[in-house]
């Protein structure tokens, strides 16, 4: 069994399932995107694993603009709908574009809305519908049509990834972020040579769930110490260590035991840091004014 996680923007783990080692990433993607109600995704990037034709159709229809690391992009087969005048992509090294079948979308756009607003309203889980239209992909209209759409949304994200560096990078940066948190996860559960000892769901959902607490217990300190030393720093120097939290990554363990017992008693609490809570949530960074031109 392993554990597939889920990441925001600041570095919170807000969602993680367990699944066999032999099934694909894909098919639980998008069941994480959907369980977070807190902090609603705008864009989400995964490795090749979490690829595939059919997320990117649903994250289309969710409003969720997916941005996969796809390994060997290059050899990725471009699309385009019958009309659209396509120049010859051949001498760029790209595979020549394939038609799309856009009187097959247009059939089965009423099942593909019905089936979104089923997924958003959590009547049931997208692994479990996607699995299941998997099975008989080949005859079934809807995972066809889904599927179909899915080809359009991927050719022109990748014509974006071609172009726009940023946009590399930037998935980059994040994939990078995931990485952390996964040394950060080795880490934290070290015991039974960091695997799942059990053979349970439920155990095993338990076992997850709390190593992501752990993980992000040790995010939230290191914000809080963070914000607590900027708050304190004379205001001089605030501008050079708000430029050095800045470029650092709130994953970090170095200076964290996890080893032995967690222990809260008030004599084991007596001598710990204490953060001025009211303090930090009132304050707030001004940046500084640009210079004169």
């Amino acid at each position: 069994m392993v554990s597939y996680g889920f990441l925001d923007d600041r570095h919170r783990l807000f969602h993680s399932v367990t699944i066999s080692a032999s099934e694909r990433e894909a098919a639980y993607l998008l069941d994480g995107l959907l369980h977070n109600d807190v902090v609603e995704s705008t864009i989400h990037s995964t490795d090749t694993h979490g690829f595939s034709e059919v997320n990117f159709a649903v994250t289309f229809l969710i409003q969720v603009a997916f941005a996969p690391r796809i390994q060997s992009f290059q050899d990725q087969q471009l699309y385009a709908f019958a009309g659209m005048e396509v120049p010859d992509l051949t001498a760029h090294g790209l595979a020549p574009v394939k038609r799309l079948d856009r009187v097959l979308i247009e059939a089965q756009w009423d099942t593909l809305v019905r089936l979104v607003v089923s997924l958003k309203h959590k009547q049931v889980t997208a692994s479990t519908v996607l699995r299941r239209l998997n099975s008989y992909s080949q005859h079934h209209p809807g995972y066809l049509a889904l599927r179909e759409l899915g080809r359009a949304v991927k050719t022109e994200f990748l014509l974006r990834y071609m172009d726009d560096q940023g946009l590399r990078k930037r998935i980059d940066e994040q994939l990078d972020k995931l990485e952390s948190t996964h040394s950060l996860a080795r880490a934290v559960f070290y015991g039974q040579n960091g695997q799942l000892p059990y053979a349970g769901k439920e155990e095993q959902q338990l076992a997850d769930a709390c190593k992501r607490l752990v993980q992000n217990v040790i995010v939230c300190w290191n914000c809080l110490y963070l914000n607590q030393y900027l708050l304190q720093a004379p205001a001089a120097e605030r501008q050079a260590v708000a430029d050095a939290i800045a470029a650092s990554s709130p994953v970090s363990w170095q200076h964290i035991n996890l080893y032995g017992e967690f222990d809260f008693s008030d004599e084991a609490l007596k001598d710990s840091l204490r953060f001025d809570l009211d303090a930090l949530f009132a304050f707030r960074w001004e940046e500084p004014p640009a210079p004169p031109v």
